[in-house]
């Protein structure tokens, strides 16, 4: 049980981490040509930590699905708060922060992908 524990930490840092390298290089991009990285590390940085908030939520529920409800219930007052925060307080434009947002879910998608084709591999199946 533990090595499962420890196996799936390691996999949701590697999310992580290609999560704040695509947002990384698209806001340099950003910043070169548009001059507004910071809204697409902004927009970035909620989804990573949504990710994370999820991640941390199924394993603290203990399968009730109850606590997993209220979980994404608070994340998404949360996020909505945080991007209107963003949006009105550091008057951050709106379509970067989206970008930030779309490279940060790509990476998440496009990793857990590859995971799931090396587990498929790993049990013959691919």
């Amino acid at each position: 049980m533990v090595e499962v524990v420890l196996e799936q930490e390691k996999q949701i840092k590697s999310v992580l981490l290609w999560q704040l390298y695509t947002v990384s290089v698209c806001a340099l991009i950003a910043g070169v040509f548009f001059f507004d990285a910071l809204s697409v590390l902004a927009g970035g940085l909620l989804v990573m930590l949504s990710t994370w908030h999820v991640h941390k939520s199924i394993y603290s529920s203990g399968g009730d699905r109850m606590l997993l409800l209220r979980a994404a219930g608070l994340r998404f007052v949360v996020f909505l708060l945080a991007l209107a925060l963003c949006l009105v307080l550091f008057d951050l434009q709106p379509i970067y922060m989206v970008a930030g947002m779309a490279s940060s879910y790509i990476a998440m998608y496009a990793r857990s992908l590859l995971m799931i084709f090396r587990q498929m591999k790993g049990d013959s199946l691919g």
